[in-house]
């Protein structure tokens, strides 16, 4: 992961780039490295849960010009991020400084895609977001799986279908799952309508599918 963070300085294509990784842990973990390994002027912002304060912060240190010729990174690492903290990166990432690099390394797969299509996207441990984000669901509290599911942002067709068929990938296929497996594939079915709430269908499935230790 460091060397995908090298390379991409390196590369000077973009300007921002998205990790998405399985928990905080990993997340810190990366920026902690990174900031020491990486002989490049940086900061770094770590906080479980990135509010909007910081993310003011950022964009006002990110007016700072960089010397002719150097690099500046802003490391950004969190487990959930309030959504108008996303607007303010949002802002910050549309008017970039020369020199300048962002590396945000996200244990939630709920950003923008406004966001993400301004940053080059990867994801760790050889999974998809949404893959990862499946996992982390079908192992959480009921209660910790409907607080995750207030945070999603999307509410696309595409976001719920990716959603559901990453949970049907994870869920194991013994008979005690069956149930869960049918249900899955009815809100499939249903997801395809009109009008449809992904928070209402994730919110059922939340306290429908059983708890995998």
């Amino acid at each position: 992961m460091i060397d995908s963070i090298i390379n991409f300085v390196a590369d000077e294509k973009s300007h921002a780039m998205l990790l998405f990784v399985g928990g905080f842990s990993e997340a810190k973990d990366i920026a902690k490295r990174a900031s020491s390994e990486i002989k490049i002027t940086s900061e770094s912002y770590v906080q479980e849960f990135f509010d909007v304060d910081t993310a003011r912060t950022i964009k006002d240190r990110s007016l700072m010009k960089t010397e002719s010729g150097n690099k500046r990174i802003i490391y950004i690492a969190f487990e959930k991020i309030h959504p108008e903290s996303q607007n303010t990166l949002l802002k910050t990432l549309e008017e970039p400084t020369q020199g300048l690099y962002f590396v945000i390394i996200s244990a939630t797969q709920n950003i923008l895609p406004t966001i993400q299509s301004r940053m080059s996207v990867i994801v760790s441990s050889g999974s998809t977001a949404y893959e990862m984000w499946a996992k982390k669901f079908l192992r959480s509290t009921y209660k910790a799986r409907l607080d995750e599911v207030k945070s999603v942002t999307g509410e696309d067709e595409y976001d719920l279908k990716s959603r559901l068929n990453a949970i049907l990938k994870q869920l194991p296929v013994e008979s005690e799952f069956a149930d869960g497996r049918s249900y899955l594939v009815e809100c499939l079915t249903y997801s395809e309508g009109k009008g449809v709430s992904a928070k209402m269908i994730l919110e059922s499935l939340s306290l429908i599918l059983p708890i995998i230790t």
